[in-house]
Order: C-alpha cells, then sequence, then structure tokens
C-alpha cells in the first residue's frame, strides 16, 4: 500500500520583532513577550494623539518568524485594544509593506484574523496601518499579549 503523505507542518512561532522607520524605538526589546504563550505579558507601542500616528509618516509592524514553513489560515491575537486597522501580510522584516494582504481589519479585544486563503511560509508580518485604541486608557498604541497561528 501507498504511504500517506507526511501531515503539513503546523505553524510553531520561533521569533517575533518589532519593525519600525530606522532611528525609531518602539519597545523591540519586548517584543518577545507577544509570543512567550502567558497572555499576563505584552508588547505594547508608542502611543499617540491620533489613530494615524500623529500624522506622522510611521512605520509599526510586528513581524513572526517560524520555525520552519508551515500551512497558516488564521492569526490569533489576544489585545487591549480596540479598532484601527492591522493588516496580516506575506513577508518578512526586511520588507514590511511589501507581500500580498492576507487579511486586515480592525482590532476587538481577542482578535481572529482568517486569511483570505491558506498560505505556506516561514514569516508573516502583522503591520498596523491605524493604531487601535488601548482599552486601558484609551491612548491610541499597539498592545499584544499573545499571537498564536493556525
Amino acid at each position: 500500500p501507498a504511504e500517506a503523505p507526511p501531515a503539513p507542518a503546523l505553524p510553531v512561532i520561533s521569533g517575533g520583532q518589532v519593525v519600525t522607520n530606522p532611528g525609531d524605538e518602539d519597545y523591540n526589546e519586548n517584543a518577545g513577550l507577544a509570543i512567550d504563550d502567558d497572555v499576563t505579558t505584552a508588547w505594547y507601542s508608542l502611543e499617540y494623539k491620533t489613530s494615524n500616528f500623529g500624522g506622522f509618516d510611521r512605520l509599526l509592524a510586528y513581524a513572526i518568524t517560524l520555525e520552519q514553513p508551515a500551512t497558516v489560515s488564521t492569526v490569533y491575537l489576544s489585545t487591549q485594544n480596540t479598532g484601527g486597522n492591522v493588516e496580516i501580510r506575506a513577508t518578512d522584516a526586511a520588507n514590511p509593506r511589501g507581500g500580498e494582504v492576507l487579511a486586515s481589519g480592525p482590532l476587538n479585544g481577542e482578535t481572529t484574523m482568517t486569511l483570505s486563503a491558506p498560505v505556506e511560509t516561514q514569516n508573516l508580518v502583522i503591520l498596523f496601518t491605524d493604531l487601535p485604541t488601548a482599552t486601558s486608557d484609551g491612548k491610541f498604541r499597539a498592545h499584544i499579549y499573545d499571537i498564536s497561528l493556525s
């Protein structure tokens, strides 16, 4: 009898980093807190007076690296945010605004983003195109407790 093909690799996150404009800092030292499987710790960005980064041309993204290429169909974000807009892109930290937009929409606390079609990848980027509101204090900033993929 023919052997069944191997099961596809499950998406296992091995790294995460904050991507900003050159020279900007956005608490990259805390980037690992968004992927540590602990919903009591979080990465958060700088805060702004408006959702459009105070009118500045800002880049704010969170780049995810997987242990190995895997098929991803959903991105689950545990946040302390509402509103704003994020795009899930098939790209990496070197080109965070590149790649195909696989899903986009606002955040609403516990947010599941279903991709337009499953994608085989080793890298994904969560690009913040409009800052959400932090539910803790009403300020405009990203606040991610945990990221998981399926």
